[in-house]
């Protein structure tokens, strides 16, 4: 079970470095008007993903 909560961790870890460099990409590339919603739909995920972390740090702290 330890194993699980360590892959996980480190799969969100990689997931929210990976959408951090995004608005880098789209900066330098500007898409559309749809912008503004990808950013706050980043911004939800990041969330979320800072969620599952915790709640897996929590976990494994039992």
């Amino acid at each position: 079970m330890e194993n699980e909560i360590g892959v996980k961790s480190i799969v969100a870890k990689i997931i929210i470095e990976a959408m951090a460099a995004v608005p880098n990409i789209v900066a330098k590339n500007p898409p559309n008007s749809y912008a503004a919603e990808d950013s706050q739909r980043q911004l939800e995920l990041e969330m979320e993903l800072e969620s599952i972390l915790s709640d897996s740090e929590d976990d494994s702290s039992r």
